[in-house]
């Protein structure tokens, strides 16, 4: 006959967990079997609680239930017939072995007793989940009252980086709930930390304890108006967090993707109590169409980001270089004239000037385009030549896009 030893079947109790027993437990004798389950069903023993009854029903008869000797429980049935019944009301923890003592080499069992003293049957955490950084009281509760020296109840977090708990407590003599402290850190995103009960090496009791972000810690949205600005002109950026500072204020790291187009601060902090802050984006001036990417942080949270695109000045863009004549006898001047996209802001406009072959042609390093206008003009100046030839002449301001055109020079 096949038969779930005592220790095997503790071991299913910590993998399963205990089950919700009565006062009162029914074992079934049949031929061949004791079984908490009716005859036909598995094989198991019960498990029960000092103070708890077993009551045996004779599925068949000519069988009895009779304890072995030396044990702390000691009963006695007698040979009963089917339909017959028989109680014992166990007084004392341990594992308890029986028999049928007509049929001692077949039918064998255990009664599994367990001081409640020493059985956890709830662990509780109020509340269940919790900003980092605050904390939660968890409860432990037994099935029965402690005795004289208390009880020992380990603790353990599966994470201590997120979560603490003191090593143990003890439940008081005579009680049955004992609380701690779960002393929590700040996160940055959701975790889910295992909070767990233990009494020596008996099955441990979990329930998960959930932290998430300071709400204070968190960037919501972060913002830049306008979101499309000039080189050399200004954006204003906004973050702003979930929940109002705490007492110290927020931290909030700042950068930019690329600070020879845009700079930022490198952080700014929310004050206590409120939830935005804003800071300066300084832009220089482009000679081509840049986006950059601002971005704020907080500790090592998430970055959030958002783009600024960065334009070209018009007044810092050439739209048309004209040279008139485009053909002239060699010795002969022509005026160029160079025009801006945009009118010149206060200081003018350097526009730099340059001849391919200044051996024929010639032209100032420079020439200025004065505030509040679009044109310059400028003269070329060039020499007496045997055959015709062309001349490039180009013109640029700053490392800006180079517009050209062509002298002819007739003999």
């Amino acid at each position: 006959m096949r038969r779930i030893l005592p220790g095997i079947l503790l071991l299913c109790l910590c993998t399963l967990g205990l089950p919700t027993l009565a006062d009162t437990v029914t074992v079934h004798i049949y031929t061949f079997g004791f079984s908490i389950n009716p005859k036909g069903g598995a094989v198991v023993d019960p498990v029960i609680y000092v103070g708890d009854t077993i009551h045996w029903v004779f599925d068949d008869g000519g069988h009895n239930t009779a304890s072995d000797a030396g044990q702390k429980e000691t009963w006695s049935s007698g040979n009963k017939n089917k339909g017959a019944t028989f109680d014992h009301l166990f007084a004392n923890a341990g594992i308890f072995k029986y028999t049928c003592t007509l049929h001692k080499s077949s039918m064998k069992a255990n009664v599994v007793v367990l001081d409640p003293s020493l059985v956890i049957t709830n662990l509780t955490l109020a509340p269940a989940s919790v900003n980092g950084g605050t904390s939660s009281v968890g409860t432990v509760t037994l099935k029965g009252p402690a005795g004289a020296s208390g009880t020992v109840v380990n603790l353990k977090s599966s994470d201590t980086t997120i979560a603490t708990v003191p090593a143990s407590v003890t439940v008081a003599s005579g009680k049955t709930t004992q609380s701690f402290t779960v002393t929590t850190k700040t996160v940055t995103a959701d975790k889910t930390v295992a909070i767990s009960a233990q009494i020596g090496t008996s099955a441990a009791v979990a329930t998960n304890l959930t932290v998430t972000p300071d709400p204070a810690l968190i960037i919501s949205t972060l913002t830049l108006a306008p979101t499309t600005v000039k080189g050399g002109v200004s954006s204003v950026g906004t973050v702003t967090l979930k929940g109002a500072a705490g007492a110290s204020g927020t931290v909030v790291n700042l950068k930019s993707s690329d600070t020879a187009v845009g700079t930022v601060p490198a952080s700014v902090t929310v004050a206590s109590g409120k939830t935005t802050q804003t800071f300066t984006i300084t832009t220089k001036t482009v000679t081509a169409d840049k986006t950059i990417t601002i971005s704020a942080q907080i500790g090592t949270s998430a970055a959030v980001a958002v783009d600024l695109k960065v334009t070209t000045d018009p007044a810092l863009t050439i739209s048309t270089l004209t040279l008139a004549p485009t053909s002239v006898k060699g010795g002969v001047s022509s005026i160029g004239t160079v025009t801006l996209k945009g009118a010149a802001a206060a200081g003018g406009v350097v526009v730099n000037l340059k001849s391919s072959d200044t051996t024929l042609a010639t032209v100032a390093a420079s020439v200025t385009v004065g505030t509040g206008k679009t044109i310059k003009t400028f003269t070329i100046n060039t020499k007496a030549v045997t055959a015709t030839k062309t001349v490039t002449i180009s013109a640029q301001i700053g490392t800006g896009a180079v517009v050209s055109a062509i002298l002819t020079l007739t003999k």
